[in-house]
Parts: C-alpha cells; structure tokens; sequence
C-alpha cells in the first residue's frame, strides 16, 4: 500500500504522526453521530474499519437502494465508493483537513440484489493538494468484484471541524 511519497514527506506533520489515531470504537461512533440525519446515513452505509491509507464501509440492499429491475441502484454504489475512499483519505490526514472529490470514475462489473457490498479502499497517493484512491466493492458473502473505482480528492487545509470531528 503507498505511503504517499515525497509529497507527503514535504508536508511537514503529515504521516503516521500527523494522522486520525482515534480506537476502532471510538471512531466507529464518531462516524455515526456525523452520519445521522445526512446522506450517507439515509443510504444506510455502515463503518466497518478504517485508518491510515485505507477504510472499509458495508451497504446492506434494502428496497430504498435499488433500482426498478431489483438490483442496487448505480448511484448508491458510487456513493459507497465515493465515501470508502473519502473515509480513508481523511483518516489519512491530520485532524481537521478536509478533503472533496474532484474526480471519480467507476467500472460497475456485475449487479448485486441482495445481501450487502462491502467496499475497501487503497491510497494510490497522497500529496499536499490531492489524494488518489482506488477503491473495490464485492459481494459481502461471496467476495464477487461488483465495482471499482478511482477517485482523486483536493485536500483543502481546514479548522477542527473537518472530518471525523
């Protein structure tokens, strides 16, 4: 997995001192509450794991995701994607640095109707103005590639309210 080169080494506290160190519970929790009541939580996507250079986030198929034909609706798939890797490049940030997709294109490879996908996603770069990912979403029980993606986000130095809290 890449550690972000020598645009990551240049930018001072960024790195295994600079990152998101919160426990797994304790961020779990603070995903939660920030999700309540917006979008990700309205799609129902669910915090799996996460930290430096990667993240994992689950959506569970219920009827309100999918599409007329009975498949998970493409643009909830993107919105797994999209925030998977938007989690990891914030986790792989220091506390208060926000991050917004710039670009994102996606391979949608097989359709899924039920159980739930699980995305992961990887850090292909990390420098001081963007962050690239590739991200992966598969079948939970069978492990079956549904979609993958890559994404850029411009890193955007902020105050404390950044992500996660």
């Amino acid at each position: 997995m890449a550690r972000g080169g020598e645009d990551a080494k240049k930018a001072g506290d960024w790195g295994r001192l600079g990152v998101q160190t919160l426990p797994k519970e304790e961020l779990r929790a603070l995903i939660l509450e920030r999700w309540k009541g917006n979008f990700n939580g309205l799609v129902g996507l669910q915090f799996v794991d996460g930290g430096e250079g990667f993240a994992k986030i689950r959506l569970p198929v219920r009827p309100e995701v999918l599409q007329p034909w009975g498949t998970v609706h493409g643009g909830a798939v993107a919105t797994l994607l999209d925030v998977t890797g938007g989690v990891g490049a914030h986790l792989s940030y220091p506390r208060g640095t926000r991050l917004v997709t710039v670009e994102m294109k996606i391979n949608y490879i097989a359709p899924q109707g039920e159980g739930a996908l699980l995305a992961e996603s990887e850090m292909l770069h990390r420098g001081r103005r963007t962050t690239v990912w590739k991200v992966q979403a598969v079948d939970e029980a069978e492990g079956r590639l549904r979609a993958v993606a890559t994404m850029t986000y411009m890193v955007i130095a902020g105050e404390p309210e950044g992500f996660p809290g």
